[in-house]
């Protein structure tokens, strides 16, 4: 039986597929106008003492602009590929100067050394953006154009894209990239130009040089070609090549490390571990293949539940409606309302299929369906809202209730990184406290805002610099060592001293330890998870100091110690993101904070 559309999809709305009401047009500018400023205002958070894991981007183009020759150059694109380091690379470089570095302050010798992290962020953050029109246009095809606006706001204001949009990493940018393809691949279906399968090639073009799994963009294209209005050629069409073509051509732009010998040399003589584009997409392969579980589904629920509780709502609810609607009365494959749904569901379905599969999924792997499932909830109310006869009053007050709902832990986060976080709350605990000629002593990966002596960073230059922090690693890099203007510290990462010492004997435990003598010791109580030594660490400070101070991001400092960080952790007893971020009053890791008199 054929499926019946209501009236508002099928008159007006598919025929031209613009926005022409002006209303809308503004209501759209100010939804990603809003969307722009819960990602940009809070861009810096962190910076320059905490950043988000893999900056390997930021790392490319540091080494770029600062003349490195070898594998340097291109390790980053053995992890990512270079679109968004080329792109970075457009904008201004730090201040190399000497001259003009020795006129610096400490706090523009601190925008100095965020600025290439910073700017990565603010390109992934703009990219991150096309999410939002993006949504609209694809929901444009299957609900009228004010019901089009909602899937705008849900992607606007999503948590997990709000959080991946504030990081280096490429994730968010692919988002945006991936549903600008899904946008054009639905206009190629119904029109396919040159110019659209141009556009659409484009838009995969960037997708797979934004990130490898930016190559699953061919399929919502692949799937548009076949699918479209002109059936007499289509297999013959010798413009579907134009989409292919311009997707192979990112391998020689953005994924140096596959012909790049310097990098086959430095894995060669172990300066590197990771593999190239090649080794690591046959490890990636083998992972997936171990880790293929039916149980997957498992994790892939509990994270949606945990960062878009009320998009995976909508997505049970579509998906119990679909299977009772098809029961019912059945599916016209020649309707097309269903064929442009097939091209968005080319890349949706089987990713989410194979992400409820896969055992080690993370929430950012999940992020790339954050503007479909925005799309499905909107259409989902659309069709609830047609089917009202009364209390269609009510049904608006439930829709702006799901789209607060839905916002506003996204908001929450914001506001929260535009504050200091939990590193820069114990910078200031440390700076009341401390005296000038204190030493403080740091669990890594944590730093505080503070400038260095020449002293604590010779203590071990490689475990000092270049491993946790931007801030510890520019101040090495400065002529004459430190900082020229302001107090400077004696700072340092307790690994430093770590390899001269079996922490695994008690003995050797309490040598370590006393070997700093007193001083104010900062701990992440996260890390004792990861490395049990760590937590030995703390049972000795337990004995020979006194603990001054816990922070924590809630605001009871005793609830948890696993940190609000960037990402989850695949931890059993891991906090609801989307519940904690509404009650949080900062973000970062929990610390403690010991005084060691005499050790």
């Amino acid at each position: 039986m054929r499926v019946e559309y209501p009236r508002a999809c099928r008159t007006g709305l598919n025929s031209q597929l613009t926005l022409t009401n002006p209303s809308h047009v503004v209501a759209l500018f100010l939804i990603v106008a809003a969307g722009a400023l819960i990602r940009l205002l809070p861009i810096s958070w962190g910076l320059p003492i905490e950043t988000e894991p893999d900056t390997f981007v930021a790392e490319h183009v540091m080494h770029v602009r600062g003349g490195h020759e070898g594998f340097g150059q291109t390790l980053s694109s053995a992890q990512y590929p270079s679109l968004l380091a080329r792109l970075t690379l457009l904008l201004p470089d730090q201040e190399r100067n000497p001259e003009q570095l020795a006129k610096m302050s400490s706090a523009e010798h601190k925008r100095n050394a965020a600025l290439p992290y910073l700017q990565v962020r603010v390109v992934v953050a703009v990219l991150a953006l096309l999410a939002i029109p993006a949504a609209y246009w694809v929901s444009l095809h299957f609900v009228p154009s004010g019901w089009a606006l909602l899937s705008a706001l849900l992607t606007g204001g999503s948590l997990l894209l709000v959080n991946l949009a504030h990081q280096g990493r490429p994730h968010a940018a692919l988002t945006g990239l991936l549903c600008l393809t899904t946008a054009a691949a639905l206009r190629l279906r119904r029109n396919p130009t040159t110019a659209n399968f141009l556009v659409a090639g484009l838009c995969a073009f960037a997708s797979f040089g934004c990130l490898q799994s930016g190559i699953l963009a061919l399929l919502p294209v692949a799937a548009a070609f076949v699918l479209s209005r002109n059936n007499g050629r289509r297999w013959l069409d010798p413009r579907a090549l134009i989409p292919l073509l311009l997707v192979a051509s990112a391998l020689p732009l953005f994924y140096e490390a596959l012909y790049d010998p310097d990098v086959d040399q430095a894995r060669a003589t172990g300066q590197i571990e990771d593999g190239n584009v090649q080794q690591n997409l046959e490890y990636w392969v083998r992972e997936l293949i171990s880790n293929l579980d039916p149980l997957g589904f498992v994790r892939v629920g509990r994270l949606l539940f945990s960062w878009e509780p009320v998009l995976l709502m909508m997505l049970a609810i579509s998906v119990l409606a679909g299977v009772v609607y098809l029961m019912r009365n059945g599916l016209s494959a020649r309707s097309d309302g269903f064929r442009s749904f097939l091209v968005v569901g080319a890349f949706g379905i089987p990713y989410l299929i194979l992400m409820m599969a896969f055992l080690k999924t993370y929430e950012r792997f999940l992020t790339l369906l954050v503007p479909l499932l925005a799309c499905t909830a909107t259409g989902v109310l659309f069709i609830a809202h047609q089917k009202l006869r009364r209390g269609q009053k009510w049904f608006r007050v439930l829709c702006a209730l799901i789209v607060c709902l839905s916002c506003a832990a996204g908001v929450k986060l914001a506001w929260l990184r535009t504050r200091p976080g939990t590193l820069g709350l114990a910078t200031e605990f440390l700076l009341q406290n401390m005296q000038p000629d204190d030493r403080v002593f740091l669990s890594p990966p944590v730093d505080i805002d503070v400038a260095r002596t020449k002293e604590s960073m010779a203590v071990d230059p490689h475990r000092q610099t270049g491993m946790f922090s931007p801030w510890g690693t520019y101040q090495s890099s400065l002529p004459g060592g430190e900082v020229p203007y302001g107090p400077r510290y004696h700072v340092e990462w307790m690994t430093a001293r770590a390899g001269e010492f079996d922490l695994g004997d008690d003995l050797q435990l309490a040598n370590y330890i006393d070997s700093f003598g007193p001083g104010w010791y900062v701990t992440d109580l996260e890390r004792e998870r990861k490395h049990f030594w760590y937590g030995r660490i703390r049972h000795r400070l337990d004995e020979v100091g006194v603990r001054k101070a816990r922070i924590s991001p809630d605001a009871d400092p005793m609830a948890t110690d696993i940190g609000l960080n960037v990402q989850d952790r695949p931890y059993h007893d891991n906090p609801n993101a989307t519940w904690r971020i509404w009650r949080a009053r900062s973000y970062g890791p929990v610390l403690e904070i010991y005084q060691a008199l005499d050790s």
